[in-house]
């Protein structure tokens, strides 16, 4: 978990979705209009514009796939018009508010089915016309609509500027503008408010560039290639390739001696997850004693090396350096401390084991830094107050233009474009708007949102709002929890950030990050890895398919309930755990096994749906056994069905 390869999985959640499966929770396939000939020299660009980006909370209308269009071409449409009379007062009164939501939700639905009729009669119902931008947009991308063209992309730029999709909406616009043409677009307003991370920030950044060396742009650029070439290599697997690499390249010269040393320590540890450990210690020992806590990597791996032969003062001289470490950031000072009070614990100095342990404990949403709490009889304090959404909070969100398209989306079920508009909201434009927000998706059930605002926005007496960092699923598997409640939250929390939307480069759908060919496989249902694979965006029927197929896995022979080997196959494959576990046959301690396991991702994975699962499990109420186990190096177990407290 500790030695980042450099080489990040992007996750698809927190954009915005355009096209129809953003009005839907049985989302369509998304179909790509056809291109004409006038247009080919747009088509990539095109292609990047339609391409549908998965949405953030499905809406609760189910849809059934649509044809494929055979032609497009630039046409104007002919929709009804809504017609705005009362004033914003009087919108927002809670009748009008709510008998527009419900007319705006057969609009949607409507639409999303091709029912363009129905939908023009409804619009001509309404008398709030705040979301008629998105209806209007779910129309222009529906998959049987007409090519738009560029009036009409430009009278909606003109109107909805400051819509989340208004910069797709933008950069499409001037690809369809006219040769000759040199009229002004309205240029997009909107932008999201939900940046950066509070989690890390707890933390130093685990980056220090005090140790290097000057050096010209060109050169700058040389050396970031070398480095990433040989984190390339590194995340290949191939340790030899990664320092063959790095000595025969001619950037090398232009960076510190510390700053070589930084490369080779994460060379050394990929010789260590190789299982080739006496190459590991030929390259991280020297650096170790040579660059002392300026190499927290090599200090880290000559401690697990030590640790591994029982060498127990060795390697607690090695992972107090690692714990002391400046420029790291807080899983790995937490967890140089723990393995320095093992170490310690093991060689019989026990105060130094509690010290260490109390270092540890410093970092409670840490897995190492939990355990440590336990080891110490302590409980972290976690902040679960929700704060209550009544007419004040409810007035300020209002008051807020993104704000009111928001209540009225959720009150039309568009759960995805109401997270969308939530994110554009400014929370410091006006006392109390935090509070408003986090409230208003607390209690509209909007758990990605809720997620990314909780790590974005520190609360009063700047602590944090857990019950946002670790928000409760609004929906349940469709025969209810027959694992424990905390783990399927452990698991979505990591896997798709509450995001039942969620597409991987893989290819893994929705809240449990479930492949195709697997649900098929566990529910005996071939249609769900071809045509009707959109189903996994449904989140109940995502999380009855990703409970079975953990309930499977635990039953295996080689797991037989094992949580981390559980974790191991549900992330990496029942394949690759049969390999690991031949690789480290040698090795029964439960958390040595995990730091030598080879995939960094893997470990990573295991030990933040370790962290989320006791967070939830302090949060419902259940008994943290798994958490004692493992502090005292036990293999921990996922409790039997029958002993969960549903």
């Amino acid at each position: 978990m500790y030695i980042k390869v450099c080489l990040s999985l992007l996750m698809v959640s927190g954009f915005f979705a355009l096209g129809p499966n953003a009005f839907a929770q049985a989302p369509k396939p998304a179909v790509k209009p056809e291109l004409t000939k006038d247009s080919h020299k747009t088509a990539e660009k095109e292609k990047l514009i339609y391409k549908i980006i998965p949405a953030l909370k499905p809406d609760l209308v189910t849809a059934k796939p649509v044809k494929k269009v055979e032609e497009v071409q630039d046409a104007e449409l002919d929709m009804a018009k809504c017609v705005q009379t009362k004033s914003i007062e009087q919108l927002n009164k809670e009748i009008s508010l709510k008998t527009n939501g419900s007319i705006y939700k057969t609009i949607f639905e409507a639409q999303s089915r091709g029912g363009f009729d129905a939908a023009d009669k409804a619009i001509l119902q309404l008398s709030d016309c705040r979301l008629m931008g998105h209806i209007l947009l779910q129309r222009y991308l529906y998959p049987d609509s007409p090519r738009i063209g560029f009036s009409d992309l430009k009278n909606w730029m003109e109107k909805y500027s400051d819509h989340p999709a208004a910069d797709r909406i933008y950069r499409l616009t001037e690809l369809r503008r006219p040769e000759g043409d040199k009229s002004e677009i309205k240029k997009p307003s909107y932008k999201t408010h939900l940046t950066g991370a509070l989690e890390p920030s707890l933390m130093e950044s685990g980056v220090n560039t005090s140790f290097s060396a000057k050096r010209t742009d060109e050169q700058n650029s040389a050396v970031k290639e070398l480095v990433a070439k040989v984190n390339s290599r590194l995340f290949s697997k191939t340790p030899g390739d990664a320092m063959e690499s790095f000595n025969a390249d001619e950037a090398a010269r232009f960076m510190s001696a510390v700053e070589k040393a930084r490369v080779k320590e994460n060379i050394a540890h990929g010789y260590m997850v190789q299982g080739q450990y006496k190459l590991a210690i030929k390259i991280a020992k020297p650096l170790a004693e040579k660059y002392g806590k300026d190499v927290p990597v090599a200090n880290w791996v000559m401690g697990l090396m030590s640790f591994k032969s029982k060498r127990y003062e060795h390697a607690a001289k090695y992972f107090t350096k690692t714990a002391h470490a400046s420029g790291i950031n807080g899983w790995l000072s937490s967890g140089g401390a723990f393995w320095a009070a093992r170490s310690y614990f093991r060689s019989g100095n026990y105060d130094k084991s509690d010290e260490y342990l109390t270092h540890a404990a410093f970092y409670p949403r840490t897995f190492y830094g939990l355990m440590a709490l336990e080891l110490l009889g302590q409980r972290a304090d976690y902040n679960w107050e929700q704060p209550e959404f009544g007419n004040a909070q409810r007035n300020i969100l209002l008051e807020n233009k993104k704000g009111g398209r928001a209540y009225l989306l959720t009150l039309a079920e568009q759960y995805s474009l109401a997270d969308a508009e939530l994110a554009g909201v400014n929370p410091d434009v006006k006392d109390g708007m935090k509070r408003a927000l986090l409230a208003f998706a607390l209690d509209k059930d909007l758990p990605s949102f809720a997620l990314r605002y909780g790590n974005a926005n520190l609360g009063e007496n700047e602590r944090f709002y857990d019950a946002a960092l670790y928000p409760e699923l609004p929906w349940t598997p469709e025969k209810g929890y027959l694992i424990s409640k905390a783990f399927l939250h452990a698991l979505v929390r990591q896997e798709s950030r509450f995001n039942p939307r969620a597409i991987s480069p893989g290819g893994a759908i929705g809240l449990m990050q479930l492949l195709p060919s697997t649900a098929a496989y566990i529910k005996d249902d071939e249609s769900l890895s071809g045509k009707d694979k959109w189903r996994l965006k449904n989140p109940r029927i995502n999380l009855e398919i990703g409970q079975e197929y953990l309930l499977s896995l635990k039953d295996y022979p080689s797991i037989k309930e094992n949580l981390f080997y559980i974790l191991i196959a549900y992330n990496a494959g029942s394949g690759n755990l049969s390999k690991w576990q031949k690789q480290l046959d040698d090795v029964d301690d439960s958390l040595l096994f995990i730091e030598l396991m080879p995939s960094a991702e893997t470990r990573s994975y295991i030990e933040k749906v370790m962290r989320n699962y006791w967070i939830y499990q302090t949060r419902f109420g259940e008994e943290l056994h798994s958490l004692s186990a493992l502090a005292k190096a036990e293999w921990p177990l996922l409790k039997a069905p029958e002993t969960v407290d549903n």
